[in-house]
């Protein structure tokens, strides 16, 4: 029994939390703004292994592009793409806290709302992977974009929130926390999936080389403040 508790924890050594791994900068603290905030950041990450892409090849840029990355299965198909993270990060929150009726996102080809409530009858991993696989074919930045989204005063930014261009193949990028200084100052974490299909991860600011971006204009792509959307759903 030992030794498989020793197995355990040399395997968990690396499995952390965002909430439990990343230090916030002094002067700054926390403010949990939703629900979902909390959610977010109690999602497992792996701070050790490189990025995968869906074929289990390897990319490189651990500790200089990106920090860490979301814990997942994202399948053996190159389907999860940027669109695809912000995506699920949207409907695993809501398959979490059992809001099924939530999770429905518009097909860019046929503008066809797909749901998840219409299309199961039950609700568990196996009907939720089947969904999202789904989602992860048909959906992206465009219709997002389109349909499933509404530009967000930048000021009003919450995690949850995105950085979206859509089009095809437009780009996305996820609100995944956020600090505050007594000031008022904010800062912001962003985590991305890109082509070809591969890993949700935790960005770094190329500017700092840490894991907190205070402006727009240090995020690498170019968005501009317009930029910034939220679910209709949330």
């Amino acid at each position: 029994m030992k030794n498989i508790l020793l197995l355990l924890l040399s395997l968990n050594i690396y499995s952390q939390t965002i909430e439990s791994y990343f230090e916030i900068p002094k002067d700054y603290k926390r403010i949990i703004q939703s629900d979902y905030h909390d959610w977010i950041i109690s999602r497992e990450i792996n701070t050790k292994d490189k990025v995968k892409y869906f074929n289990g090849q390897t990319i490189d840029g651990l500790g200089t592009d990106y920090k860490a990355k979301f814990v997942y299965n994202i399948g053996k198909r190159n389907l999860h793409q940027c669109a695809d993270a912000v995506m699920y990060n949207n409907a695993r929150y809501f398959f979490d806290t059992k809001q099924y009726k939530k999770i429905s996102y518009t097909f860019s080809h046929n503008a066809r709302v797909y749901s998840y409530v219409k299309e199961f009858n039950v609700f568990n991993e196996k009907t939720f992977k089947k969904y999202i696989t789904m989602v992860w074919g048909y959906c992206g930045t465009w219709s997002l974009q389109e349909y499933d989204t509404v530009e967000i005063d930048i000021k009003k930014m919450q995690v949850g929130d995105m950085f979206l261009i859509g089009g095809f193949p437009g780009h996305a990028m996820s609100v995944v926390d956020m600090i505050e200084n007594n000031n008022g100052k904010k800062k912001f974490m962003l985590a991305q999936s890109f082509m070809p299909a591969q890993e949700q991860h935790i960005l770094l600011n190329p500017n700092t080389n840490n894991v907190w971006f205070y402006s727009v204009n240090e995020i690498p792509w170019s968005f501009t403040a317009k930029d910034l959307r939220r679910f209709k759903n949330k």
